[in-house]
Order: structure tokens, then sequence, then C-alpha cells
């Protein structure tokens, strides 16, 4: 006979491999938005609202299927795009190393350790701490 906490077990692991597959496909989602780039400025601003709509989907829901991280390096991530201009969407170094950090986590299907998620996120650049004019 099964107990209510394996039952309550199930359905939590259930939903949190749910939300894996969600964030894989809003990672793949972004990485579309990027492609962009050479498509003008209209449709780079369309992509870029897309890319800050689908990031900050995952910010708000990392937390509660047991990616807590995510919420951080998220929050991290929105804060550099706001200070992003507009014609470096898509050719940023910072917006590759971002996503290339969200893409592990997805594909690792498990939440870094704290001490993890602390090694990310000294490893990605702050506002401030890269050049407008780096473009990759």
């Amino acid at each position: 006979m099964m107990s209510d906490n394996d039952s309550v077990d199930r359905v939590g692991e259930a939903l949190r491999l749910e939300f894996v597959e969600d964030f894989q496909d809003r990672i793949i989602v972004m990485e579309r938005c990027l492609q962009t780039v050479g498509e003008g400025e209209q449709a780079r601003g369309e992509a870029l609202n897309e890319f800050r709509r689908e990031l900050h989907n995952i910010k708000g829901t990392g937390g509660a299927f047991g990616f807590p991280s995510l919420s951080l390096i998220c929050h991290r991530f929105e804060e550099c795009l706001l200070h992003l201009p507009l014609i470096m969407f898509g050719t940023s170094r910072i917006v590759l190393l971002y996503l290339n950090e969200l893409k592990k986590i997805a594909n690792a299907e498990i939440d870094p350790s704290d001490k993890e998620c602390g090694e990310i996120l000294r490893s990605l650049p702050l506002i401030g701490e890269f050049p407008y004019d780096e473009v990759y």
C-alpha cells in the first residue's frame, strides 16, 4: 500500500519534471530570439521583449519547482538586459554567457547546490563590468 507521503513525492517529482521540460522549451525560444539580429530594429525589439518574458517566467517559476538558483541567476540576467543597448541584443557576449549557464542547468535537470550557484554567479559579469562595445 502506498503512503500519502509517497503519493505526494510522486506528484512533486512529476511537477518538477514538467517544469524542467517547460524550462528547456523556454531556452529554445530564447535561442530563437537571438537569431533575429539581422532582421532589423523592430524585429530585434520584439525578440528582446519575448526573450525577457521567457527569462522572467523562468525566474518566477524556478523556485517553486525546486530550482531556486534560477531565480537568482535570472534576476541578475534581467538586470543586465535592462542596461544592454538594443543594437547589441543577440551579439553580446554577456547574453551568451548567461544563456549558456541556464542551458547547463536545463540540461542537467537538477538545481545547482548553493556552492555551485555562488560559483556560477561569481563567474558571470555584473552590470557595468562589461564594455558595451564588446560585441561578439
